[in-house]
């Protein structure tokens, strides 16, 4: 299990057939978002559906080369 991530915020991966872009990168884990939409009628104006994944479970995201 890795002590530090070897990814990077805004990199785009895959993880278990979702691909999406890495928002947030801790020790503790990943933030992935695999969905977004606007919605100008909203105080927010972006709704995101992420994924949170764990150290146990990186070696499940594959790096996306475009």
């Amino acid at each position: 299990m890795p002590s530090e991530p070897n990814f990077y915020e805004g990199e785009v991966v895959e993880y278990r057939g979702r691909k999406g872009t890495i928002c947030f990168v801790d020790p503790a884990y990943i933030s992935l978002c695999v969905s977004e939409t606007v919605q100008e009628e909203n105080i927010h104006k972006s709704c995101q559906c992420r994924v949170v994944i764990y150290p146990e479970q990186w070696h499940e995201i594959v790096e996306i080369s475009d």
